[in-house]
C-alpha cells in the first residue's frame, strides 16, 4: 500500500511527540531545538491530544524532545497512552533514567531508545553530548532497562567525527533490540553552526558497512525528510522535507484531521525507512 492507498489511520499509526525544546545537552548537530517554538502545552492539554492520536488510530506513541524527562509530568503521559492502548516508547539522553523513575511507569513503558553518537567520551564530550561520561552512562542504563523488562533501541547521529569509527562493541555492550543510525541532517535555523559535521553519503555507507555486524537500521538524510510523523511541542505537526522546520495549526483547535493535512508525510518513505517494524510485543520478564 502506498502513500495515496493509505488512509488516515495507516499513516498516524506511529508518530513523534516531541513534547518540549528544553534539553540538558547541547547536541550540535540535533534539529529539534525548535527556536521558533514559544513554549509547551500543559499536562491536560497534551493528554486530550494523545487521546485524539489514539481516536485516530495511532498504536505506537514516541515521546521526545529535546529532552523528554525534563517534563515532569512524562510519566503519567506514558502511563495514559498505555492505558487506551498505545505502544510507548522514550527517546532520552538517558541522564535522567533510574530506577526510582522507571517504577513511576511500571508495566507502562515499552520501548526506550538511548542516544548515542560514539563509544568514545571525548567525542560525545566534543558533540555535546554529555558531560564526558555518556558512554558509561549508556551501558549501565541499557543494563537497568533490561532489567526491568523494557526494550532497548540505541540512536545514532552519524558526523564528521564518527564515519569512520567502529561502534560494534558498543552495541554488543548494550545490547539493543534495534540500533537506528542517522546521517547528521542539516536544518536551517536549527543546527546551523554544525556544518562541519556534516557527512556525505560515501562516508555514511562506510559507516553502514564498518558496523554491518550489528546489523543497524540505517537512514540517509532522504530517508527521514518526510519519513516520520512528528508534533511539535505546541501540539503541531511539523515537517522536515524542506530543509527548515514548518508548523502547521494546532491539533486542540482544529481537530487531527484537519491539522494533519499540513503534513507533508510520506507513507511511502515510512515503510522503506522499515518503520512498520513490530513493535507490540512484550518482553518476557516484564
Amino acid at each position: 500500500m502506498g502513500k495515496d492507498e493509505a488512509n488516515l489511520s495507516d499513516k498516524l499509526k506511529s508518530l513523534s511527540y516531541h513534547i518540549t525544546k528544553a534539553c540538558n545537552f547541547r547536541c550540535r548537530f540535533c534539529y529539534a531545538h525548535f527556536y521558533k517554538v514559544p513554549t509547551r502545552l500543559n499536562k491536560e492539554k497534551m493528554l486530550q491530544i494523545i487521546q485524539l492520536l489514539m481516536e485516530s488510530g495511532t498504536e505506537k506513541i514516541t515521546f521526545a524532545g529535546g529532552e523528554p524527562t525534563l517534563v515532569p509530568f512524562l510519566p503519567e503521559l506514558v502511563n495514559f497512552a498505555s492505558d487506551i492502548g498505545m505502544t510507548t516508547v522514550i527517546i532520552t539522553n538517558g541522564s535522567k533514567i533510574n530506577q526510582q523513575y522507571l517504577d513511576l511507569m511500571k508495566n507502562k513503558l515499552d520501548w526506550v531508545g538511548l542516544s548515542i553518537d560514539s563509544g568514545k567520551e571525548d567525542i560525545n564530550l566534543k558533540l555535546g553530548r554529555g558531560d564526558g561520561e555518556h558512554v558509561k552512562k549508556t551501558i549501565q542504563t541499557s543494563k537497568l532497562l533490561r532489567e526491568n523488562g523494557i526494550i532497548v533501541k540505541i540512536n545514532t547521529v552519524v558526523t564528521s567525527l564518527t564515519w569512520n569509527e567502529d561502534m560494534n562493541w558498543l552495541i554488543e555492550e548494550t545490547r539493543p533490540k534495534r540500533w537506528k543510525v542517522f546521517q547528521m541532517l542539516p536544518i536551517k535555523g536549527e543546527n546551523d553552526n554544525a556544518n562541519d559535521l556534516k557527512i556525505n553519503d560515501q562516508q555514511f555507507k562506510h559507516f553502514k558497512h564498518l558496523n554491518s555486524k550489528s546489523k543497524p537500521v540505517i537512514e540517509s538524510n532522504n530517508d527521514m525528510k518526510g519519513g516520520y510523523v512528528m508534533i511539535d511541542p505546541e501540539g503541531r505537526f511539523f515537517n522536515n522535507d524542506t530543509g527548515e522546520l514548518t508548523h502547521g495549526p494546532p491539533i486542540l483547535k482544529v481537530g487531527v484531521e484537519e491539522a494533519f493535512k499540513f503534513s507533508r508525510f510520506s507513507y511511502d518513505k515510512f515503510l522503506g525507512r522499515g518503520g512498520n517494524y513490530k513493535w507490540k510485543f512484550k518482553v518476557l520478564n516484564k
